[in-house]
């Protein structure tokens, strides 16, 4: 085993460097103390005490690493629970007492006189024996937070359902909310902190009502704990500390919870139930938390089969592209298109984005999708640009999962000039959500993609917390106000006017998305918004439609 050779390592280089491993002898009689110490000197390192509070001041005093705890059994009872990590060995005089003080947890068991090479071979095996164990108990906890890691918690957890087949079980994972933008905001420090106090607070509560703890990812915890009737209550309690402390950057958790475990489920599954349950609390800001029920479990097998019937709709070309177009309000001049993806579903008919995008984003779909979406758009406006000499330029997504590709730069521009266009005819748009992933990494990529002729969009704008951040730190060329602003705002067009404002002094130009109505387009001209896209003026159309709805218009213009 791997903490064998560790141990055996570690011993050679003790070896080698003339460091002996020390015991600490606690026995009240003198003569007992200098025979052991005849027989284990100069093998070991000695310190020597007559009382269990000399033990303990010795322990505590002498800042020493004690190997192993040599301790006379009158004493054992009361030295059990002041020995620290040392590992101990029993000595009496008597046979007899060697049952008690295995059961009351000595690693082994001496009796005077021995032989001088049993004792030292006893205490030998004693300390390997601990000093596996010790590595062994490290192995499974993780460095930072000190809960299980994910490799030791799932055996753990079957055997504690197993162990007691007449106890109900709950799985709970706690996960942080946009934790990758607190650590670059705060730093390893803060957010390690963070980890370790809320790691804390959990394993405190669920160990008390004889629940295990382990880690999930770096910013969740797994919770088994024995079935509990107010989850909301408990949790309320459970992160009010978190909340009360006030040189602490607040965050917020986010808790999926499956209760009770039938005894048909295995752990596992369990879990995979609670992480989806998990998921679903971000959609509810006020209610941060969701159980895992029949609906969801619907939707969990709907979403699997969605999952499996992927890779078949890319070839068998199932996702179709719509293209809604953008105006200039002031004159209706036609300026661009949002390529908006649609999957014609042989079952399930046209889906819409929101069915099967957020699925996609969380297991790595969305990448191919979105090349081949790339692909079709490069395509089509190639395919515009020979009937009609020119073409407005399309938009189209790059997802926060594409952040992180190894060369998503190169795979575009690859991709534009395969069909020979120009970077000017192809805009970017990047979410909210991609910069809460990987806030640095999405600077430089759209920098380095305005370096070769790429107008960047920032979309959805306003639809989380980190919107001035990004506006400060991200180069766009153009803002897309999302329409939620337009539902609140209408009555009260204050944020509009705001956030116009901003964009007016950064010199960059707003769409605003979602205008559905005159009304909305009138006061978005009269605040001074430029450009619009929604029902109002198009909807998402097909490729024909929109090629006739440039063949029809005399006049296009650019978004300044």
């Amino acid at each position: 085993m791997t903490y064998v050779i560790v141990w055996i390592i570690m011993e050679d280089i003790k070896k080698g460097q003339g460091v002996r491993n020390t015991l600490l002898i606690v026995d009240s009689s003198e003569f007992r103390r200098k025979l052991f110490s005849s027989i284990c000197e100069p093998t070991y390192q000695l310190l020597l005490s007559g009382t269990v509070d000399e033990a303990v001041s010795i322990l505590q005093d002498t800042g020493r690493n004690v190997d192993a705890l040599l301790v006379e059994c009158a004493l054992f009872p009361e030295m059990k629970g002041r020995s620290g990590d040392g590992i101990l060995i029993a000595l009496s005089e008597r046979g007899e007492d060697e049952f008690d003080a295995l059961s009351q947890g000595a690693q082994d068991f001496i009796v005077l006189p021995s032989d001088p090479r049993l004792v030292r071979l006893k205490i030998e095996r004693a300390i390997r024996q601990g000093s596996e164990n010790r590595l062994l108990r490290l192995s499974e906890h993780d460095h930072l937070t000190g809960v299980y890691t994910r490799e030791v918690f799932f055996p753990y957890a079957e055997k504690l359902v197993k162990a007691n087949p007449g106890l109900d079980y709950d799985a709970l994972e706690l996960n942080i909310d946009h934790f990758r933008m607190f650590r670059d905001l705060y730093g390893p420090e803060v957010s390690d902190n963070m980890l370790r106090i809320l790691a804390s607070l959990v394993k405190t509560r669920f160990s008390e009502m004889g629940g295990i703890v382990g880690g999930g990812k770096p910013d969740s915890f797994l919770v088994l704990v024995p079935h509990q009737e107010n989850w909301p209550q408990l949790l309320r309690e459970l992160l009010e500390p978190l909340r009360q402390m006030r040189d602490l950057p607040q965050v917020q958790v986010r808790s999926g919870i499956y209760a009770p475990i039938g005894h048909d489920v295995a752990v596992a599954t369990a879990f995979e139930r609670a992480n989806f349950a998990c998921d679903r609390a971000r959609e509810n800001f006020n209610k941060p938390y969701c159980f895992f029920d029949s609906e969801l479990h619907k939707a969990q097998m709907e979403e699997m089969r969605l999952v499996g019937d992927t890779p078949r709709a890319i070839e068998e070309r199932q996702f179709v592209i719509r293209y809604q177009p953008k105006f200039r309000i002031s004159d209706r001049a036609l300026v661009g298109a949002e390529a908006l993806v649609r999957w014609n579903h042989p079952r399930l008919g046209f889906l819409t984005p929101d069915r099967f995008i957020p699925l996609f984003e969380r297991n790595g779909l969305i990448s191919a999708l979105d090349n081949f979406i790339w692909n079709c758009v490069a395509s089509q406006i190639r395919s515009w640009k020979e009937s009609l000499g020119s073409c407005v330029p399309i938009s189209t997504n790059i997802s926060r999962v594409d952040v992180g590709m190894p060369d998503l730069v190169g795979t575009i521009h690859s991709i534009v000039e395969h069909y020979g266009l120009e970077p000017r005819d192809l805009n970017l748009e990047v979410t909210e959500s991609a910069y809460t992933r990987e806030p640095n990494r999405l600077v430089q990529l759209v920098s380095q993609l305005r370096s070769l002729g790429y107008r960047i969009e920032m979309d959805d704008f306003g639809s989380g917390f980190s919107s001035l951040n990004m506006l400060a730190l991200l180069p766009i060329d153009v803002l897309k106000l999302d329409m939620k602003f337009l539902q609140l705002e209408t009555e009260r067009p204050a944020i509009i006017r705001d956030v116009l404002h901003i964009a007016n002094d950064m010199r960059v130009p707003v769409i605003a998305e979602g205008v559905e109505n005159e009304a909305q387009a009138k006061m978005l001209e009269e605040l001074g918004c430029q450009y619009a896209q929604g029902f109002h003026y198009g909807r998402p159309m097909t490729a024909d439609q929109f090629f006739a709805l440039m063949s029809g218009k005399k006049q296009s213009a650019s978004i300044a």
